[in-house]
Formats: C-alpha cells, structure tokens, sequence
C-alpha cells in the first residue's frame, strides 16, 4: 500500500517510481478519496495539483483498478469531469451512488456549565451511560 498527496505526484521520486517495471508489476488498484474534490480543487484558479491524480492514473497499467470514492459528487458536469480526470469512459466503469442520508446519527447540542479548568464535566455523563 502506498499512500501519497497530489502534491507528491509531481516529485522526480514519484515519477521515476511509477514509471518502474517492478514498482507496476505490484500495483493493483489505485484509490482517491474525495474524489469530488477533483472537480473542485482541480480548477486552475484554486489546486489545479490535483489534475496531477489523472496523470499519476495515466501513468498504471490498464489491468490497474481505480476506485474513487465520494459521497457528494453531484451527477453532470462535476461527475463527467472527474471521470475525466481519472480517464474512465463510459460502459468502463462502475457507477454506485447511495444516500448519504444517515437515520443512526443524530447531532445534540449539550450546554455545558462546567468550566473550561473543570476536572469532570457531570452535563455528559449521559455519553457514558449504560442504559
């Protein structure tokens, strides 16, 4: 496994790296989380650094399996230019969009009187409760 930044895809080691019989000979997958952020962050006016993740996919042996991984990428425009970004064309790759709708979580809002020096904080102690 190795893991690096879009930043690191443009070093000399990390060219060199990829472009290594052996280094691909290992390489089975490839993956990017918030893929989303291709589309957003690799507008030429904000990182265009991440467009660097195309070129690092380019650089793997077809047999290589990309996954990227998101749970906002809007479909349209934001969805077509990541799959650009990742060369994946269409009838190629696998969509699975599900809800990021999560009905177990729940957001509480605990007003705390303790002080900020406090030793305990007794208003969330139900966080520690058995019941």
């Amino acid at each position: 496994i190795s893991t690096t930044s879009p930043e690191q895809l443009k070093s000399k080691g990390y060219v060199g790296l990829v472009k290594d019989d052996s280094f691909q000979a290992h390489v089975v997958a490839m993956a990017v989380d918030e893929a989303h952020l291709m589309d957003t962050w690799g507008n030429p006016s904000f990182r265009p650094v991440f467009k660097q993740i195309g070129y690092a996919r380019a650089c793997l042996a077809d047999r290589t399996v990309t996954f990227a991984l998101t749970t906002t990428l809007r479909a349209g425009k934001p969805q077509l230019a990541v799959c650009k970004f990742l060369g994946l064309v269409d009838g190629r790759y696998h969509l699975i969009r599900c809800s990021n709708i999560r009905p177990d979580i729940s957001i509480i809002f605990q007003t705390v009187v303790s002080g900020a020096r406090s030793m305990t904080f007794a208003e969330l102690n139900w966080v520690l409760d058995e019941d």
